[in-house]
């Protein structure tokens, strides 16, 4: 496994994570965002998308390196 994927995966656990704590209601949503490294409004858009779309999907778009990430509307 390379460096990249290895990272990806970390990001990607992580996210799931964050995610599960601020459905139950764990943690705010300035906590989740600053957790994930993410603005504060862009945190619920994320969360949305993870409504709307498989949770694979999703996680694939938060877990992009910066720059790269989806813009959700």
């Amino acid at each position: 496994m390379r460096r990249t994927e290895a990272r990806q995966g970390v990001r990607m656990l992580k996210f799931v994570d964050v995610f599960g704590r601020w459905e139950a209601s764990e943690l705010s949503q300035l906590e989740a965002a600053e957790l994930l490294g993410m603005g504060e409004r862009t945190f619920p858009a994320g969360a949305a998308a993870t409504k709307r779309t498989s949770m694979r999907a999703a996680m694939a778009a938060a877990c992009a390196p910066p720059g790269k990430r989806r813009q959700y509307s």
